[in-house]
């Protein structure tokens, strides 16, 4: 009967989260960078308003930063997307991941894979976030089979 419309949605905007769904591992727009969220604690003030602090990561530099905002601050939550790419190789300085798509080869800094470097082995299958064209980081599957190469003497009673 009325002429419904659905709302338009902006694609390139931002999603506004509030500081109550903030979690560890989300990726917010702030200052115009993409921080990881590290570590979130609510305080309660006496008679003031409640507070968040986080302790921030920078995706791109790897800073670390802490600061504090009012617990009814809104916060920008960055739009990243999610493809599989294998690991290939590094070169000593770069990593070199394939997009399993359509095969092309695509290097990533030791800072834009933060500790996934640890763990990557070659041939591997991963998850690359993708933001705004910009490749800013990995996301490692959820168990790695890795091999002990050299380990210390074990001492009687270590067992």
């Amino acid at each position: 009967q009325g002429n419904l419309q659905s709302p338009k949605i902006d694609a390139t905007e931002p999603k506004m989260i509030d500081s109550g769904e903030l979690k560890k591992g989300i990726i917010i727009e702030l200052e115009g960078k993409l921080y990881q969220v590290l570590d979130y604690q609510h305080i309660k003030m006496g008679r003031g308003s409640a507070q968040v602090r986080l302790r921030l990561r920078d995706v791109r530099s790897a800073h670390t930063i802490e600061r504090s905002f009012q617990a009814s601050e809104k916060f920008a939550r960055a739009r990243l997307d999610y493809h599989t790419m294998q690991y290939l190789y590094n070169d000593g300085e770069l990593y070199y991941f394939m997009d399993e798509e359509n095969f092309e080869q695509t290097p990533l800094t030791a800072s834009q894979l933060g500790d996934a470097l640890k763990y990557l082995k070659e041939g591997m299958s991963l998850e690359v976030l993708n933001h705004k064209g910009e490749l800013v980081g990995v996301e490692m599957p959820i168990a790695v089979e890795l091999r002990v190469a050299e380990t210390g003497p074990g001492y009687k009673g270590d067992t």
